[in-house]
């Protein structure tokens, strides 16, 4: 049987309690094999038997929390390098004269 790995985005969490519970909502999903969040990087990553579809997983969350996808991790340095993208200020077109 071949398993699901997907990396999600997920936003509200302020603290490890927090981190644990969104842990152990995900967890409870049928269909999800196993389920390690990192507060720090505001990341779930969930194994899952089928594809589970975001709507699923978000209704299993307390409102709080906001979870969205992202590029699977394959490997640390994937990892590291999307997560220190470099973003720009852009400057409103609207400034005074």
């Amino acid at each position: 049987m071949t398993m699901i790995k997907q990396a999600y985005t997920v936003k509200g969490m302020t603290c490890n309690g927090c981190r644990a519970g969104v842990e152990k909502k995900l967890g409870d999903i049928d269909g999800v094999a196993n389920v390690i969040v990192s507060l720090e990087d505001e990341e779930a990553i969930l194994t899952m038997v089928d594809h589970i579809s975001i709507k699923t997983l978000q209704d299993a969350l307390p409102e709080k929390y906001s979870l969205s996808s992202k590029k699977v991790s394959k490997a640390i340095s994937e990892k590291q390098e999307s997560s220190s993208g470099v973003f720009v200020n852009s400057e409103s077109a609207s400034q005074a004269v």
